[in-house]
């Protein structure tokens, strides 16, 4: 059976993995939004500086640029559905600037079975624009839901302080040098220390977290008109050409280049 859809706007499927040990955990961020939809399976989820405990029927909405993961691996089955789509998708009525988690109504429930459904009776043209249809019903139902009915809401759990300073530091300073040192001495902590407790609790290093929210504002800018040039100087990289690297390791496309959007959403699942 076809469990999988993609074009240069947006992607759809089905994953089932008979337990979640076998699931990649990196700690991962997109360029596109993803909404997470998990139909069975019980874990702690990480957005950003925030975690959530997923259950049945857990759905997950995440702007471009939170970096998310699972947090530990446990042994059950993990059924999910996934749409990447870019934010041009996004309803213009609609804001979604944090992560929002709910617990699915009937009615979202059913969007996503209807989809699976029709992935299975039509092409892919047709198929298309009823996905379409269904990311604006669904979007206005999980928005709703979250701002009108508490039972279907919850709230994170909070992270330890010095994750949650450490990613505040890091996201108040994306256009500033930031450094190891810059941070540690900052907080207080060693490097060592602070390296030890980023990479255990946020499955990424310290480093390689602050080159991808970098790349993910140089992209934001990029979009918004922003030459490539003006953007390395912004950011402060010491040469352009480190700032093309970067990019290039990121989005695997150059930021002079114009954006292959449907390559881009395709790397993007891989990440997950």
């Amino acid at each position: 059976m076809n469990n999988f859809f993609v074009s240069k706007h947006i992607l759809f499927q089905y994953r089932i993995s008979e337990n979640i040990e076998t699931v990649d955990l990196r700690s991962h961020c997109h360029s596109t939004y993803e909404i997470l939809f998990v139909t069975k399976g019980k874990n702690n989820f990480l957005v950003e500086n925030s975690t959530y405990q997923i259950a049945d029927n857990s759905l997950i909405i995440i702007p471009p640029g939170i970096y998310h993961t699972l947090q530990n691996a446990s042994q059950n089955e993990y059924e999910r559905y996934i749409i990447y789509f870019v934010s041009d998708l996004l309803p213009p009525f609609l804001h979604i600037g944090e992560s929002l988690h709910i617990f699915a109504s009937e009615d979202i429930k059913n969007i996503f079975l209807k989809l699976y459904k029709y992935l299975q009776q039509f092409n892919t043209e047709t198929f298309y624009s009823l996905l379409i249809s269904a990311l604006t019903e669904l979007l206005i139902l999980a928005t709703h839901l979250k701002n009108t009915d508490v039972s279907f809401s919850q709230q994170p759990l909070d992270p330890p302080a010095l994750i949650g300073q450490t990613l505040n530091f890091i996201n108040e300073n994306l256009d500033n040098p930031i450094s190891l040192d810059a941070i540690a001495a900052r907080l207080f902590v060693s490097k060592s220390y602070l390296c030890h407790v980023f990479q255990r609790y946020m499955k990424i290093s310290v480093m390689k977290y602050i080159r991808s929210k970098k790349m993910m504002r140089a992209h934001a800018l990029l979009q918004n008109g922003m030459s490539h040039t003006q953007v390395a100087q912004l950011l402060h990289y010491d040469t352009y050409l480190t700032f093309l690297r970067q990019y290039r390791a990121e989005f695997h496309c150059n930021p002079s280049q114009k954006e292959i959007v449907s390559k881009m959403i395709e790397n993007d699942f891989l990440k997950e």
